[in-house]
């Protein structure tokens, strides 16, 4: 498995395989199908389009939504953008789908 650190405007971030998250979820005693819910929700709710993927633009926009959310003094980047698309977009289609956004 590749590595899976992603850089967002300077600042390196681990992104958790299955094992981890599973781990993880299991000492949190969360309900793995609660989490998968909650991840179409949150893709649905950046899916502005609704063409089922979330798109640079709109990626950006999630991105600085959680940013704000946790109150950290950043706006994303459009090279940060492009790097976690490169990363995360597995079917190199430009943008991030439903299967791509959960894993």
């Amino acid at each position: 498995e590749k590595e899976r650190n992603i850089a967002i405007n300077g600042m390196d971030f681990h992104v958790p395989n299955e094992g981890e998250l599973a781990e993880a979820f299991a000492e949190l005693q969360i309900d793995p199908n609660t989490l998968d819910q909650c991840s179409r929700e949150i893709f649905n709710e950046f899916d502005k389009a609704k063409k089922g993927t979330i798109c640079s633009v709109e990626l950006k926009s999630v991105i600085n939504a959680v940013a704000a959310a946790l109150k950290l003094s950043f706006t994303c980047q459009e090279s940060s953008v492009r790097q976690m698309l490169d990363h995360f977009d597995q079917d190199k289609s430009g943008s991030i789908c439903l299967n791509e956004f959960i894993v």
